[in-house]
C-alpha cells in the first residue's frame, strides 16, 4: 500500500537485551531477546515456514510478532538490526520478496484476500497496497517506493503473509529507489521460509486486578480513571477477562498524559481495545503501568441515577492529601465536597492547591481552610470554594479539579464525597486502586 500515516505510541526508555544459552526443552535456539512496553519477544533463528513458525511460537507458549505502534516497529526493526549478521548465517533472502532478508510478522489475509488481520483477530488493513487503507486507523508499515506498494499479492501462487523486511528491496537498488526499505512490512508467500519472533504473553504474575467492571451492554455505565501523577507520560497496560476468566484482550495499552486524571467509559474501552464479543455483564482486569499512579472505578446507573466509587481491587492505593477528578460546579447533579481533618494536636488551617485534572497548565488557585481545631474536620462544597478563589470553570472543559495540600500543610488528611442529588444519598470518592 502507499504507506501510511504513522501513530506513534512513546516507547518506554530501557530496553533490556539479554544473551540467553540454548533451551533443547523447546527444540529451539534462543539467541536474543527484548522487552518493549511490557512484553517479551525471543528472535529464533529457524529458516521455517510461516505456518510452522507459528506453530512453533505457539508450542513456546507465545504468538509470531504483532505490532501496533510505530514505537514498537522502530524497537524491534533495530534490535533485529543488530542480529542481522545472525540472521543471514540462518537464511537467504526470500526469491518473491526482492531477494531480501526477512522475519516473519503474525499477519495474513489468507482468510479473506485483502482483509490483514494479526494472529489476535484484529484486522488492521483492507485492501492492497495502491488503493487500500488502515481499519479503524491502525498502524501498519507495509513498503511503498518508486517501484510500486505492498502488498501487492505478486505472483500466481499469491502473498498472503507478511514479513518485516531487514534490508531494502528488491536488492541492489539504492535506498528509496525500490519498493521497501529495513523495517517495512511485505507480503511474501506462505511457501516461502525464514527466521521468526516469537511474541510472549504479558506476566501478569503481579498485576492489579479489579473487578467488578460493568460491560458496555450491562446498562450500567462503568468508568475507568487513569491518573497520572508523574511529570512523564505513562502508559497503564490491561488484560480484559469476563466473569468466568475467559480472556476478552489479552494486552491492551492506554496512554496517560503527565499530572493528568481522565477517565474512559466502557463502551470506549470496549471498542478501542477490541474486547472479543461476550454475554457477560461484568468483566474482570488485570493491569499494570510503567508509572507510580492511581486507578479509580466509577460507576453510573441511569436507573435511580446515582454516581458511585466502585474500586474494589487487589491493591488499594495511599489516597489520603491527593484528590482527583473533584467535580467543579460545571456538574452540577453530582457536587463535590471535600473534607480536611486536622489530625494535629494544635489548631490551625490547611492551604489546597486546585489545579485542572486534564488540563495542569491551568491553575485554578490556592485556597486557605477556616482554622480547624486539634483533631477536628471541616467538610467543604466546592462552588463555594470557586467563589472564594474567584474562579469560573471555562466554557470548555473545567469539569474536573486535582486537589491537594499546599507545600507549608502539614498535619492533616483529604477526603473527597459527592451529593448524588436525584437519589438523596451522598458517596465517597476517596479511595482508588495502586497503578502497579
Amino acid at each position: 500500500m502507499i504507506k501510511a500515516s504513522l501513530t506513534s505510541l512513546r516507547p518506554i526508555s530501557l530496553v533490556f537485551l539479554i544473551f540467553l544459552l540454548p533451551s533443547p526443552s523447546m527444540g529451539q535456539t534462543r539467541n536474543l531477546e527484548t522487552e518493549y512496553n511490557f512484553k517479551r519477544y525471543e528472535l529464533v533463528l529457524s529458516n521455517v515456514s510461516w505456518e510452522q513458525a507459528r506453530s512453533a511460537a505457539q508450542a513456546a507458549g507465545g504468538d509470531l510478532l504483532v505490532i501496533s505502534s510505530e514505537g514498537e516497529n522502530t524497537h524491534i526493526a533495530d534490535w533485529l538490526q543488530t542480529q542481522l549478521s545472525f540472521i543471514r548465517g540462518a537464511t537467504s533472502g526470500v526469491s518473491d520478496g526482492g531477494g531480501a532478508i526477512y522475519v516473519w510478522l503474525g499477519a495474513s489475509d489468507a482468510g479473506q484476500e485483502g482483509t490483514w488481520t494479526w494472529v489476535n483477530d484484529v484486522q488492521f488493513y483492507s485492501g492492497d497496497g495502491q488503493t487500500g487503507s488502515p481499519i479503524s486507523g491502525r498502524y501498519n508499515n507495509w513498503g511503498s517506493g518508486p517501484l510500486g506498494s505492498e502488498p501487492d499479492n505478486f505472483g500466481s501462487g499469491g502473498q498472503d503473509y507478511a514479513a518485516m523486511g531487514l534490508e531494502a528491496w528488491p536488492t541492489g537498488r539504492a535506498a528509496g529507489q525500490g519498493i521497501g526499505e529495513s523495517g517495512e512490512w511485505n507480503d511474501i508467500s506462505g511457501n516461502s521460509t525464514t527466521v521468526y519472533v516469537i511474541e510472549y504473553p504479558r506476566d501478569t504474575a503481579n498485576d492489579v486486578v479489579m473487578a467488578p467492571i460493568f460491560a458496555a451492554s450491562s446498562g450500567i455505565q462503568s468508568y475507568l480513571r487513569f491518573i497520572n501523577p508523574t511529570d512523564t507520560p505513562g502508559e497503564v497496560a490491561i488484560q480484559f477477562s469476563d466473569a468466568s476468566g475467559n480472556i476478552l484482550r489479552e494486552i491492551c495499552r492506554v496512554g496517560v498524559k503527565p499530572n493528568y486524571a481522565g477517565q474512559l467509559g466502557m463502551d470506549s474501552l470496549t471498542e478501542a481495545c477490541q474486547l472479543a464479543e461476550s454475554d457477560a455483564a461484568t468483566l474482570s482486569i488485570s493491569y499494570t503501568s510503567d508509572f507510580i499512579g492511581y486507578m479509580q472505578h466509577v460507576v453510573w446507573n441511569p436507573t435511580g441515577g446515582s454516581l458511585t466509587n466502585f474500586s474494589v481491587c487487589s491493591k488499594a492505593a495511599e489516597s489520603r492529601n491527593y484528590l482527583t477528578n473533584v467535580h467543579s460546579s460545571k456538574i452540577t447533579t453530582y457536587p463535590s465536597r471535600i473534607s480536611i481533618t486536622n489530625t494535629s494536636d494544635v489548631a490551625k488551617s490547611f492551604k489546597l492547591d486546585f489545579t485542572d485534572s486534564q488540563d495542569q497548565s491551568l491553575s485554578v488557585g490556592t485556597w486557605e481552610s477556616p482554622v480547624l481545631a486539634a483533631k477536628a474536620h471541616g467538610l467543604y462544597k466546592i462552588p463555594d470554594i470557586e467563589t472564594d478563589l474567584g474562579y469560573s470553570p471555562p466554557e470548555s472543559g473545567g469539569f474536573h479539579y486535582t486537589v491537594q495540600f499546599d507545600a507549608s500543610s502539614t498535619g492533616g488528611i483529604l477526603g473527597h464525597f459527592v451529593d448524588n442529588l436525584d437519589a438523596g444519598v451522598i458517596t465517597e470518592f476517596t479511595a482508588r486502586c495502586a497503578s502497579q
